[in-house]
């Protein structure tokens, strides 16, 4: 009787477990998608809702130091560039002063190399002129020279600069259109152009244009040298062997 029982009992609870029904695909895959539609309705809900006011704050806070860090950054590395280039410019101005004109154009195009926009400028190609005619290279130190004209069309005298080094390398008709071009369109006052083209009209033997040209910078120190040699060729030239009659004759051309 009790093992009939006990059939009995596994018998029923077999047959209720067989009469549950079993869940097909679709229904699982209706419930996942149900499931995952409000797991992103959740995550939403909680992305703008899931910071406090005091939370927000620290987050703008930590974004504003970040840029600000950046910030820091970029000058901090500007301004040592800057502060290279200042010393390697005051290095070739010592260099220079020291009469070290190879070492101190060796530093110039040195700077060109690492900042190539240095060419662009007008103070830079005259540091290059003044570096290549000091060692003599008249032909660089016009190109230098002309090249600052080019930057700067007004910068003051460089068509005069650059004539003199034409003339001194022996180009000379080409020197004089430049001294010619800063008088008219530059420095009207240019020791260098004046005194210059005072020479030119001298080897040409135009004596009073050459006279004119020395008389206008005649009270400038630093050609007082210069002008005298130039009196001694005018004297012999043009009037007689007596200092009297020299005075006397350069007064005339004079008038």
């Amino acid at each position: 009787m009790a093992k009939s029982q006990k059939r009995s009992k596994r018998f029923t609870t077999t047959a209720a477990a067989s009469t549950q029904p079993k869940p097909d695909n679709e229904s699982t895959a209706e419930a996942s998608a149900k499931q995952q539609v409000s797991a992103q309705a959740f995550v939403a809900k909680g992305a703008a809702g899931q910071f406090s006011t005091k939370q927000w704050a620290m987050i703008y806070v930590a974004v504003f130091l970040v840029v600000q860090a950046v910030i820091v950054f970029a000058f901090v590395a500007l301004g040592g560039e800057k502060r290279e280039q200042r010393k390697m410019l005051s290095t070739a101005e010592v260099q220079f002063e020291e009469e070290r004109f190879q070492e101190s154009l060796d530093t110039l195009l040195e700077f060109g190399e690492q900042w190539p926009g240095a060419f662009g400028s007008r103070e830079f190609q005259w540091k290059l002129g003044e570096r290549y005619y000091a060692l003599g290279q008249t032909q660089e130190a016009a190109e230098a020279y002309l090249k600052a004209v080019e930057n700067d069309p007004t910068y003051w005298d460089m068509r005069a600069l650059a004539g003199r080094a034409l003339y001194e390398s022996g180009q000379k008709d080409e020197a004089k259109s430049w001294f010619e071009e800063e008088l008219e369109e530059g420095n009207k006052e240019s020791d260098i152009a004046h005194y210059h083209l005072g020479l030119y009209a001298l080897d040409e033997e135009n004596y009073v244009e050459a006279f004119t040209r020395f008389q206008s910078i005649s009270d400038k120190e630093a050609y007082q040298d210069k002008l005298l040699n130039a009196r001694k060729v005018l004297e012999q030239k043009v009037i007689k062997p007596s200092e009297e009659a020299a005075k006397e004759r350069l007064a005339e051309l004079a008038s």
